[in-house]
Parts: structure tokens; sequence; C-alpha cells
């Protein structure tokens, strides 16, 4: 790259803005229409072709390469956390109707407005806890290191990771949660009567969801850059016979 905007430095400014703007054209149409029927206007329609040319073509179709390379590595993380987030979306429902269900259980002949106090408490405690869950899980498919895990690594990871996610959260409804004398359902309670088995399984669902995300952007990588080998082959091979 440095190279080539040093080359660009030996020409005058409205040279290098047409240049640019060209580059930028190319980069356009190649998106548009791809490098086969970018190469095949310009020799159908006998266009005047320089080295300047050539480089500026190899720059728009090199663009298109790291642009579209970029966004496949950016979108990793962003899959990876948009399916985090509607699981944990449904065990925060679940959590919250089961609360619920102990609260008309256990809330027997308590005033309304105790219960109502105290389901707001739970609620806004246990969004602070997923909050933390997700900061965690976020940071656990950031460093991806369960991606090339044998199938035994994986699954003793994934349970290790479990144990962490399910005590952060703890931490944080023990922060949060108020304790008082007149607490209906206590935590104690809620932690007795948690169906671990149904953490795990949304725990392993998404675990392999984002390790299934990152293979196939792996995939897409070694796919982008055979392609662009292929058109840029392609390209030389074809100025070389103009």
């Amino acid at each position: 790259m440095e190279d080539f905007f040093g080359w660009l430095t030996k020409f005058n400014a409205p040279t290098v803005i047409v240049m640019l703007s060209l580059a930028l054209l190319i980069v356009a149409m190649l998106k548009l229409k791809g490098v086969s029927e970018i190469i095949k206007f310009i020799f159908k329609n006998k266009i005047g072709r320089t080295c300047g040319d050539c480089v500026l073509i190899l720059f728009g179709m090199s663009e298109k390469y790291h642009t579209e390379s970029l966004e496949n590595r950016t979108n990793i993380l962003r899959n990876q956390m948009s399916y985090f987030e509607q699981k944990s979306q449904e065990i925060f429902l679940w959590l919250i109707q089961s609360f619920q269900d102990d609260l008309l259980v256990l809330g027997n002949g308590k005033s309304p407005s105790l219960k109502v106090s105290q389901f707001g408490n739970y609620q806004e405690a246990l969004k602070n806890a997923m909050t933390a869950v997700k900061n965690e899980t976020r940071k656990a498919f950031k460093e991806n290191g369960f991606v090339h895990m044998s199938d035994v690594e994986f699954d003793n990871y994934v349970k290790s990771k479990l144990k962490t996610l399910v005590s952060i959260a703890q931490t944080y409804l023990s922060t949060y949660y108020s304790q008082s004398d007149e607490i209906i359902v206590s935590l104690k309670y809620r932690y007795d009567k948690l169906d671990l088995n149904k953490l795990s399984e949304v725990a392993f669902d998404v675990f392999e969801k984002a390790k299934m995300i990152e293979l196939e952007s792996i995939s897409k990588a070694a796919e982008l850059k055979s392609t662009f080998k292929k058109d840029v082959d392609n390209f030389t091979g074809l100025s070389g016979k103009g």
C-alpha cells in the first residue's frame, strides 16, 4: 500500500484525484459486476491501458478483497453474540416466570405491594446478572480458544464455562437482590430449585453455535483468498496479452 501511494506522488493533484476516483469506481463495479465482468468490459471496449490503469484495477481488486475479509471477520462476534442474546433472553424470561410462580406459592397472604416490590427487585437484579454473564460470554467468544478443541476438550470447556457463568450470576444476584426480613422468595430457595440441566443444554447450544460460526468464517476467508488470487491471475494473464 505504501508503494502504491508513493507511486501516486509522481503525478500532479488533478491527475491523482482522477485516478483515485477511477479506483473507487472500479471498486464499486467490482462489487456490482464482479472481476470477470469488468475485465471483459475493459478488453471488449479496447480501453487504452497503461501500467497505471492496471495498478488501479489491481488496487480495486485488493480493496474489494480486504473489505470483504474485514466484514467476514467482523461478522463473527456479531453473529455469535446475536445468537447468545436470543438464548439469554429465553433464559431471562424463564427465570422471571419461575420467580412469579414462586411468589404465588410462597406469597400467599402477603401484601400485594410487597410482592410487587420484590418482583421488581428480582427483575432488576437479574438484569444486572445477565449483563455480567453477557460480558463474560463475549470475552470467551473473542478468545475463541474452544474452536479447535477435541470433542472431549470442548465438552469439559463448556461445563467449566457454565460453572463460571452461574457463579457470576449468583454473585450479582446476591449483590443486587434485597435480602430483608420480609423476603418472600429467598435466593437459596431459587438456587435449590434451579434446573441446571436446562442451563447446560442452552450453554452447549450457544457455544456449539459460536464454534460453527467461527469455522464457517475460516472457510469463507479461505474462499475469499482463493477467489482473489484467481481473479488477479486471470487479470494479469489477460493484461499481459494486451
